[in-house]
């Protein structure tokens, strides 16, 4: 049933959002959005949809892990995680190197859900519940998934 009302879905929307400033949003063990102008093909494999964009790459999510698809006109706004080295997360700790400040824990939604003195080099988030957060400290924001 799922897999029947997300290709109906993709299939009503997707010729009111060829414009480049449109996109489809993922969210499903992370948040991924594609610019509507880029993608080439959403199919439905195996229970996984496959999203290809023109360049050729594909990104394969498991039907059951898609909390939410959708189209908008503006991106979802979580990229990938940075690569700046000022901080790592474990999976339950975030360790700060060298950041001061507060740390701000949203939901994707904006919600604030965690704020905390970023007075040590580390900040113990295993409270949190699984899900995708961004994290802003000291002018900085990162996106870290919780497993």
């Amino acid at each position: 049933m799922k897999k029947f009302f997300l290709a109906a879905f993709a299939a009503l929307f997707s010729l009111t959002c060829l414009a480049d400033d449109y996109y489809l949003n993922v969210i499903a063990n992370a948040t991924d959005s594609y610019a509507t102008a880029s993608l080439k093909k959403i199919s439905f494999e195996n229970g996984n949809v496959v999203v290809t964009t023109s360049d050729g790459a594909s990104t394969s999510y498991a039907i059951s892990s898609i909390s939410q698809m959708y189209f908008s006109s503006t991106s979802a706004g979580i990229g990938s995680i940075s690569n700046d080295k000022s901080f790592a997360w474990d999976g339950t700790t975030l360790s700060l190197n060298g950041l001061k400040g507060k740390v701000q824990v949203y939901q994707p939604s904006g919600a604030l859900v965690a704020s905390e003195s970023a007075d040590s080099q580390s900040i113990n988030l295993s409270r949190l519940s699984k899900g995708v957060y961004v994290v802003n400290v000291d002018g900085k924001s990162f996106k870290i998934i919780k497993k």
